[in-house]
């Protein structure tokens, strides 16, 4: 019954740089990405294939009854939306094997478990509940040792979840194989142990009990760190041997019984029995995604746990206080308050400008949940907005509009910030009308930045953030891609301009790099490597041979109104592109305008 049963901008006047990161994602490319899954099928689809580091995201309140067991051959995150967990009311997805038939590849035999982690990979799991598994398997849960090759067995790590009502172990860590459960409850394992423990076991603010064999079965040489945990009412004992020096660590623990030894319970108790002045009869649902075992007032779990920062929270995500109970459950933790951010817009209009502060957009994000937040986006207001952010998850404020272009713009350090705390915070972006800048680009060009050098001279260099070329086999050449840097100015002396670039990132180093004109209007001159600056013009199209890293290619002798200016635009032409590494390959290059 205890064994196995089925064997994650100027300042310096006369200078104007802009940068244009170019980006190359070469063929096999393979980027971790965050999967939406809504079904059964959907769910085993993503967990068989993918990329390294991908994270799957279950609705909440769906249960998704597999078909066959989910094999994790790459490191791999799953957990409940977390967008959706904020919601009130909504509760955990749950994984269930009461339906598998397709038996485990990675724990050979026939084995129908709910999941298993294969070496030497990891898998992280969020707020889920684990349930329905049966016979014949190893495990709801399995982390496997080495491969015959070597190497690091399946590593586990899982929190603030459920694993309950499993007719089979809740986890089964294989010699080798590794487990971390923290602020979770494993219970009612009919007839079998709650953790089959032959690897390694860190067990952190957890519950294991009312499981039908073992709470921890360590009967095949596991090693246990049990701390701040509970273990109470296991058949078979909550432990199969005595958590010693020689087999673990731990403290702070409570056993109701004696059979887990006094190591784990010094700083909590042994001999406590199971009746309701310990822990509660059953896990319930006392708030939070999953099912927890709430703790009296009376307890001896009350009060007895490690301070904070050993966990901040309890299972269901509830703020522990300073001195935190023993047990996956926290007796009157604070449900965490939202922080109230303040987003204030000033506008310094000194040296003409016309702007008001609703002329610019605001938009706060939520960056742990890649979601915009209420009321974003809004209007600046001199007077503030209010935007509340969720507890323990982190924001930006980012502003729009068509008057950016006219001013720079200066955010104070509450622009950014995680709400770990019940607070308040503020976010003042301030921006100030650049003298001298130019009203709107002219309309002949795709201009999106417009900057000034000086008073006495307007420069003007404009382009894209960002230019990403297509997915090119290893040898292959890119296609010319227009990449619209525009120039201009109004200073008599005119200007020269200067293209510099970094390195590709990636081996090799380098990737040949070629600049060709496009429209360049009279008298706009290129200024040939090597050759005088003149006024006399190119023709339209000639060629720039020289790769960089540094090119001289420009010079304007006419002056010119910050409304007309050339419209320059760049076609740059990469490769040919040598044996290099799959992956994405970055480098940086900036246009500099340096006035006379």
């Amino acid at each position: 019954m205890s064994r196995r049963a089925g064997v994650r901008h100027l300042g310096a006047p006369l200078v104007v740089a802009v940068a244009v990161t170019l980006a190359l994602m070469f063929a096999g490319t393979a980027r971790a990405a965050t999967i939406a899954v809504h079904t059964p099928a959907q769910l085993q689809a993503a967990v068989a294939a993918g990329s390294p580091g991908d994270t799957i995201n279950l609705d909440a309140n769906i249960v998704y009854a597999v078909t066959a067991s989910l094999d994790v051959g790459r490191n791999l995150t799953i957990q409940t939306d977390p967008a959706q967990l904020k919601i009130a009311g909504n509760r955990a997805a749950s994984i269930s094997g009461g339906v598998i038939t397709g038996a485990s590849a990675l724990d050979p035999g026939g084995n129908l478990d709910i999941i298993v982690v294969g070496a030497p990979n990891t898998l992280t799991v969020h707020n889920v509940v684990f349930t329905g598994g049966l016979q014949p398997s190893n495990g709801a849960i399995v982390v496997n040792g080495p491969l015959p090759a070597g190497g690091n067995g399946g590593t586990l790590s899982i929190d603030h979840s459920l694993l309950s009502s499993n007719s089979t172990p809740g986890v089964d860590v294989k010699t080798g194989g590794q487990a971390t459960v923290t602020n979770s409850t494993i219970t009612q394992s009919n007839g079998f142990d709650g953790i089959l423990l032959d690897g390694t076991g860190t067990f952190n603010e957890d519950t294991i009990a009312n499981n039908g064999g073992n709470g921890i079965d360590n009967h095949g040489g596991g090693i246990a760190s049990v701390n701040n945990t509970i273990l109470s009412g296991n058949t078979a004992g909550n432990c199969f041997f005595a958590i010693t020096a020689a087999n673990g660590s731990g403290s702070h623990s409570d056993d109701s019984g004696t059979s887990c030894g006094p190591m784990i319970t010094t700083g909590g108790a042994s001999s406590t029995g199971t009746g309701a002045g310990f822990i509660a009869a059953t896990a319930t649902n006392n708030g939070g995604p999953t099912n927890t075992y709430a703790i009296p007032a009376g307890s001896v779990a009350v009060n007895n746990g490690t301070a904070p920062p050993t966990a901040s929270t309890d299972q269901r995500g509830l703020i522990r206080d300073a001195t935190p109970d023993i047990g996956a459950f926290e007796l009157g933790a604070a449900t965490p308050v939202a922080v109230d951010l303040t987003v204030t817009k000033i506008v310094v209009n000194t040296g003409g400008g016309t702007a008001l502060p609703s002329d610019f957009t605001m938009t706060v994000t939520d960056t742990t949940t890649g979601t915009v937040l209420a009321p974003s986006p809004f209007p600046g207001s001199n007077a503030g907005t209010h935007v509340t952010i969720p507890a323990g998850d982190s924001w930006v404020v980012t502003e729009s509009g068509a008057q950016t272009v006219n001013y720079t713009a200066g955010s104070s350090p509450g622009c950014t910030g995680s709400a770990t705390a019940n607070a308040t915070a503020s976010c003042t972006f301030t921006n100030t009308f650049i003298v001298g800048s130019c009203p709107q680009p002219p309309a002949t060009t795709s201009a999106n930045t417009c900057v000034t050098a000086n008073v006495a001279a307007t420069i003007i260099v404009t382009a894209p953030g960002n230019i990403s070329f297509p997915a090119l086999p290893v040898g292959g050449t890119s296609s010319p891609t227009a990449v619209p840097v525009n120039v201009k100015s109004n200073d008599p002396l005119g200007y020269q301009l200067n293209v510099t670039r970094t390195a590709f990132t990636g081996s090799p180093p380098d990737i040949p790099l070629s600049i060709g004109s496009g429209a360049v209007s009279f008298p706009q001159a290129l200024d040939l490597p090597g050759g005088p600056i003149g006024p006399s013009p190119n023709p339209p199209g000639t060629p720039i041979p020289t790769s960089g890293p540094n090119l001289n290619i420009g010079h304007n002798t006419t002056a010119i109104t910050p409304a007309a200016g050339d419209d320059w635009p760049f076609t740059f032409v990469l490769g040919p592109i040598p044996q290099i590494s799959a992956g994405q390959h970055t480098s940086v290059v900036t246009f500099t305008a340096v006035a006379f």
